[in-house]
């Protein structure tokens, strides 16, 4: 018999691939015991060197496939996360991830089929390379192409995409980031609700295991990644093997008195502490003895009970209502409340485990206002106590533009929008100087503590402006329903810019009324415990919504009014000013006449508030306005902000030299100087 070449499908390592692998070999005539076999270069290794080794000649004759299968790697692809084109019922072609748990080929048709396991379904997909790519866990985990359109993101966009969202989350190019809503916003993707379950395939075992986005990511970017995991932070052994609830000091003690290998006081796995266990071990000869305080514990049970909430969140995929409540329940399973922990970090109203720390905490919220931050917050932060996540905000500050005043944050905790006072503008950027006044007690979070006064705005780009800082919190701490909220906002104030109508002070103010109203139906709704009619307040953001329609008639109102109260001399004063201003733009080409500038003392610039490298440029704040006609400043060394208070240098000089604060600022202060 001549030798022969055989095409062969490899399980994983046998060919140094983490995933099966095709492989050629020569069989010989004779009764050869090993053979060399070289790797192909197809599937998901088609970029990978060559590679030979030798196998059993019996291993090879056993796995034998056709050379046309080899050559289309449909099978290297068992295993692996993948993004694949999916044509569900009803819906366009679009794209959605799971994992691969096996495949078919048939010879005669030269194509095959995958079976992908998306979730809470198991479906057959056509084997079509161009649409499909095999996926890094932390891209998987973050889908910034979930159920997106083929139609709308192609093949090569959706590469990219998983591309960009990997550099980021590694630091490949940039610094690396754990934050997967900072990640998803800068290639334009929806946010993801981090304690949905998604499957990965266990190859060495065979099965599909769930697990949370949350776990997955932290796995991926703390033990892959060589980082130090923070307290709060718990991993397994793998990345199948989620920690389900913190494990009691009682089963540790049953172990160490049933498995003589661990003695008396040794530490199990670690010399840190993550703040699980508060005493060591008894000794062996009173192991046996139990507390009436261990009695509680019940680790068992309560794995139990996660798992069958998680089986029980896949049933109900399609229902965002019972998704919510499975959530809370195993963010509260989850928390140290299960275990009966004595942490005074964390606490529940009117539960036995409630410490004396919350009981003294500055920040006691009432029943109603964590009744409405219960289903406000995501699932990182659900089981924080008041005090303690309102103090975690305020440290993290260098991520927020607006001011970190205690009360902004504790009207934030429980969305006191409108009537409650606080206001789409107390999240406008403010200067990094005004963060560090002595006016303002940043570490009251009592109720005594008022509220700062809302800056005005000064244009539509200021509305815009405190949008975005709001949307970062609210990206931060909050479930994805609220970002679309405010972002449905943004995308409306920035579709008014085209509009005439709020050129004066009145009308912004007004329109911001009216954002703190639609954010304030919000709360009324969830205080109402109606998650549905919450969700669809964003689509109130809309020129054809009734109260918006009032909004403007109220605001012509106040344009006539302004107009009936002015002298018949002046309203023609003001008219042909405007006329000539017009011919005088058209004659120039837009070139308005350069005005004096007194020379400014250098001790006054240095004294200049500085906001992202700029300084602060005086004539925007004063009666005499900056000369440029664009958005910012004249030059690129000013910029256009107004911070709460102005050093007594320069406070004096635009009194003395541009005629004083603008009607606008008048709420601006002078700094008091040390004496």
């Amino acid at each position: 018999m001549a030798a022969s070449t055989v095409f062969a499908f490899f399980k994983p390592n046998a060919l140094a691939t983490n995933g099966y692998a095709y492989g050629s070999a020569v069989l010989p005539a004779s009764d050869q015991v090993d053979v060399s076999v070289t790797r192909i270069s197809s599937g998901r290794w088609a970029s990978l060197d060559a590679f030979e080794c030798d196998r059993s000649s019996d291993e090879v004759k056993q796995r034998a496939v056709t050379k046309e299968e080899a050559l289309s790697g449909i099978g290297t692809y068992v295993g692996s996360c993948v993004c694949v084109a999916k044509v569900s019922p009803r819906s366009p072609k679009a794209w959605e991830y799971g994992v691969v748990t096996g495949y078919t080929w048939v010879q005669e048709r030269l194509a095959g089929e995958l079976f992908v396991c998306f979730g809470d379904e198991s479906d057959s997909v056509p084997f079509n390379p161009n649409e499909l790519q095999d996926l890094a866990v932390p891209s998987y985990a973050l889908r910034p192409c979930h159920r997106a359109p083929v139609a709308d993101v192609m093949g090569a966009e959706m590469r990219q995409r998983h591309l960009v969202a990997l550099n980021n989350f590694t630091g490949s190019g940039s610094r690396a980031s754990r934050n997967s809503s900072s990640i998803l916003r800068k290639i334009d993707a929806p946010d993801i609700d981090e304690s949905q379950l998604i499957p990965l395939f266990n190859v060495a075992a065979g099965k599909v295991k769930f697990v949370s986005i949350k776990y997955a990511l932290d796995f991926s970017y703390y033990n892959d990644g060589k980082r130090r995991a923070p307290a709060t932070v718990r991993l397994g052994d793998t990345i199948f093997d989620e920690p389900a609830a913190i494990t009691s000091g009682r089963d540790e003690t049953a172990q160490s008195a049933e498995d003589p290998r661990v003695l008396a006081g040794q530490l199990s796995d670690s010399d840190e502490s993550d703040g699980d266990e508060d005493k060591a071990p008894p000794p062996a000869a009173v192991g046996l003895l139990q507390t009436r305080k261990r009695e509680r514990d019940v680790p068992n049970q309560v794995d139990e009970d996660l798992v069958s909430l998680k089986q029980l969140r896949v049933s109900y995929s399609g229902n965002p209502s019972m998704l919510r409540s499975i959530d809370q329940v195993i963010a509260l399973r989850e928390s140290p409340l299960s275990a009966g922990s004595g942490s005074g970090m964390v606490s529940y109203s009117g539960s036995t485990y409630s410490t004396s720390t919350s009981s003294k905490a500055q920040y006691q919220p009432s029943s109603l206002q964590r009744v409405i931050h219960g289903q406000l917050v995501n699932g990182t932060y659900a089981s924080m106590e008041p005090q303690l996540l309102l103090e975690t905000l305020q440290i993290q500050h260098e991520l927020f533009a607006f001011l970190p005043h205690p009360a902004i944050f504790r009207a934030f905790y429980s969305w006191d929008f409108g009537l409650r006072g606080l206001s789409l503008m107390h999240f406008a950027p403010v200067a990094g100087g005004s963060k560090r006044i002595s006016t303002h007690n940043m570490t009251n979070f009592s109720k005594s503590a008022s509220l700062p006064f809302a800056v005005q705005p000064q244009d539509l780009s200021a509305v815009i402006d405190a949008l975005d800082g709001l949307a970062v919190i609210v990206a931060t701490v909050y479930l994805p329903f609220v970002r679309e909220l405010v972002d449905a906002a943004r995308k409306f104030i920035v579709a008014l810019k085209t509009r005439e109508g709020f050129s004066t002070v009145e009308a912004r103010i007004e329109l911001v009324y009216w954002i703190n109203e639609r954010f304030e139906r919000v709360r009324g709704f969830l205080a109402l415990c109606d998650m549905s009619k919450a969700q669809q307040v964003h689509f109130e953001f809309s020129f054809a919504e009734p109260s918006f329609v009032r909004l403007m008639q109220i605001i012509t109102e106040i344009r006539m009014s302004a107009l009936q109260v002015l002298p018949p001399a002046q309203l023609l004063s003001n008219q042909a000013a405007m006329a000539s201003s017009t011919s005088n733009s058209r004659t120039s080409r837009g070139k308005a006449p350069a005005q004096p500038r007194p020379p400014v003392p250098q001790e006054v610039l240095e004294a200049l508030p500085t906001m992202n490298g700029q300084s602060l440029c005086m004539r925007f704040l004063s009666n005499t306005p900056c000369p440029s006609r664009q958005k910012g400043c004249f030059t690129r060394k000013r910029g256009h902000f107004a911070p709460a208070t102005l050093p007594s240098i320069v406070f004096d000089f635009i009194s003395n030299h541009y005629g004083g604060l603008r009607k606008d600022f008048a709420s601006i202060t002078r700094e008091q100087s040390d004496k």
